[in-house]
């Protein structure tokens, strides 16, 4: 039991840390999310049209914030692909972040943190 616990916690520290955001930019994200995203995949990322983006359904969980970056950026949202500016993706992902249980910091979100970030978006 204890070399399991030794190595849960071995692998935590070597887990990469998520980009920073700040609070501000999720709570923007909040905001966007609803106006944006919500219709398709719930108000409370429980999934609707679309996919769930959290909890034990929700299909971000095992993703890192690079892979979401990329596909959100260039996908979404349904119908305006892309359509979105670069301000709005970085705030709708700082709130992604929090929602998956990412403490704000108080660096900004910037596409190369996002894009460089290897860490899972959250458990």
């Amino acid at each position: 039991m204890m070399k399991l616990l030794v190595i849960a916690v071995i692998l935590a520290t070597l887990a990469p840390a998520p980009p920073s955001y700040t609070e501000t930019q999720a709570t923007k994200g909040q905001i966007l999310f609803y106006e944006q995203c919500a219709e398709c995949h719930g108000a409370a990322l429980d999934g609707n049209f679309g996919p769930a983006l959290s909890g034990d359904g929700g299909n971000l969980q095992w993703a890192t914030v690079s892979y979401v970056w990329q596909y959100v950026t260039a996908h979404m949202p349904a119908g305006n692909a892309g359509g979105l500016s670069t301000t709005d993706y970085l705030e709708i992902m700082a709130f992604l972040l929090k929602a998956h249980g990412n403490p704000a910091g108080k660096a900004p979100l910037t596409p190369q943190a996002a894009l460089a970030s290897k860490a899972l978006l959250g458990p």
